[in-house]
């Protein structure tokens, strides 16, 4: 789902933009109002469907990511806690071990953090790949 959702989103975002020029060539045109709007409408309710799906498709990407998120912040926990453990106890009276041992503790609470920023930053990059690849408008002028 963290992989799929983002790839639909990004399609979705395509097909959108490829309507609107779809949909902007008939509203400029001279015709009457009517005829206008009629010519506009399919491509309009295509660009607003795949709109809505991508909405979607990014709701379902963030619910699979909240619910990733308490098990990776458990394992980051468990995983900081066998570190301490692992530690000789001369190791505690060192200078900087309390300095590491903050960086760590802050380390596993971003965890959840770091998984929201990696489905941004690939969402983001789905995003503008979609929307590089989408096609030019045509002009039936």
């Amino acid at each position: 789902m963290l992989v799929a959702a983002p790839i639909l989103g990004g399609i979705c975002a395509a097909a959108a933009l490829a309507a609107i020029p779809q949909a902007m060539v008939p509203l400029l045109a001279g015709d009457g109002v009517q005829e206008r709007i009629s010519a506009a409408a399919w491509p309009l309710v295509i660009a607003a469907a795949m709109t809505a799906l991508g909405a979607l498709a990014s709701i379902a990407s963030g619910s699979a990511a909240r619910r990733l998120n308490p098990g990776m912040a458990t394992l980051a926990d468990v995983a900081m806690v066998d570190a301490h453990m692992d530690v000789e106890l001369a190791a505690y009276d060192a200078p900087d071990f309390t300095e590491r041992s903050e960086a760590a503790e802050t380390g596993s609470a971003r965890s959840a953090m770091l998984l929201q920023d990696a489905l941004g930053f690939a969402g983001g990059m789905i995003d503008m790949i979609t929307t590089r690849r989408s096609p030019p408008a045509t002009s039936s002028t």
